[in-house]
């Protein structure tokens, strides 16, 4: 299994977005495809700092809320 990287959730997300892209047989990305790929980096992204505990010493994570 690969190491999980912020780089790698990057591409993970925009393969995401790319896939949602074509099955929905358009040649651009579109809003909902980028938000495809935000809720994916937005799930993954808490799995990369809860494998890295001591880096995340004193830090928090705040997310923006509408």
């Amino acid at each position: 299994m690969p190491t999980l990287t912020p780089e790698l959730i990057n591409a993970i997300a925009l393969d995401a977005a790319n896939r949602s892209m074509r099955k929905a047989g358009r040649s651009a990305l579109n809003e909902d495809d980028w938000n495809c790929a935000y809720a994916l980096y937005i799930e993954l992204m808490p799995k990369f700092w809860d494998c890295r505990p001591e880096e995340t010493k004193g830090l928090t994570l705040k997310l923006l809320e509408d």
